[in-house]
C-alpha cells in the first residue's frame, strides 16, 4: 500500500492517553437506559455513573452514528489547518485481525490529541471487544505521529503515525505493529477519520491487520 510507504517503525510508547469524556458520554447513551443524572433516594442529586464495560454491539452503534454525521463532510484542506493550539478527538477504531480461522473483528475506544503548533498527533486505543463480545486487555499507542500541512489529499493523508501494542483476549494475544493514517474533517477540524494497516503476531504466526477509525471533538 503506497500510502503507507516511508513510515518509520518505532518502539511503542509506555504511556497511555486517557479516553476523553466526549466519547464516554456517547457510549453511556448506548449502554445505559438514559443519559444524565437523577435524584438519589435521599432527595439529593446523584452524578452520572461511569459507563459499563463497552460491548462490540455498542461500539458498532456509536461508530455508525459518527459515520452518518461525518462521512458527508469534506476533509479539511491541510493548508488551512491552525498553526497553533490543540484538539482532542474521541471515537471508535475497528480492526480486522487475521487468525487461525480467518479473521476476527475487534472494536475499541480511540482517543487522539493533535498539536497544531508542533504538527504532531498522539493518542491511544483501549477497551477492545471482539465480534463475539470477548473482552481484550491491553492497548495500542500512537507514536511518531506527524501532521503534514502540505499534504496532497489526492494521494496522501494529512497525518500518519505508528499504532503498536498487544491485545489479549479469547485465549489469544495479538502483538500488533501498524501504521495509522488519516485526515481531519470539516473547515473547523471537527472530526478525524482514516485507516490502519500492519501486521499481528499470534499463535497463528504473522498475519495482517487492517482497520478504520473515526472520532470527533
Amino acid at each position: 500500500m503506497d500510502r503507507f510507504k516511508g513510515l518509520r517503525r518505532v518502539r511503542r510508547a509506555n504511556t497511555m492517553q486517557k479516553i476523553t469524556l466526549t466519547f464516554w458520554g456517547l457510549l453511556a447513551c448506548v449502554f445505559v437506559a438514559a443519559c444524565g443524572g437523577g435524584a438519589a433516594d435521599d432527595g439529593h442529586s446523584s452524578t452520572t455513573p461511569p459507563p459499563t464495560q463497552p460491548t462490540y454491539a455498542g461500539y458498532e452503534i456509536a461508530s455508525a452514528g459518527l459515520h452518518s454525521t461525518w462521512d458527508i463532510v469534506a476533509a479539511t484542506d491541510p493548508s488551512t489547518l491552525p498553526i497553533s493550539g490543540t484538539a482532542e478527538f474521541a471515537g471508535v477504531i475497528r480492526l480486522d485481525v487475521e487468525n487461525s480461522t480467518g479473521e476476527i473483528s475487534i472494536d475499541g475506544a480511540l482517543a487522539l490529541q493533535a498539536d497544531f503548533g508542533t504538527s504532531s498527533i498522539s493518542g491511544a486505543a483501549s477497551q477492545f471487544v471482539d465480534e463475539n463480545e470477548g473482552v481484550y486487555s491491553g492497548d495500542l499507542s500512537l507514536t511518531n505521529g506527524v501532521i503534514d500541512p502540505a499534504a496532497d489529499l489526492s494521494t496522501e493523508y494529512t497525518f500518519t503515525g505508528n499504532l503498536d501494542g498487544a491485545l489479549t483476549g479469547a485465549g489469544e494475544t495479538y502483538a500488533i505493529t501498524s501504521n495509522l493514517s488519516g485526515d481531519f474533517v470539516s473547515p473547523t477540524t471537527g472530526a478525524v477519520k482514516g485507516v490502519v494497516a500492519g501486521s499481528a503476531i499470534s499463535s497463528f504466526g504473522t498475519g495482517y491487520v487492517y482497520g478504520v477509525f473515526i472520532g470527533e471533538r
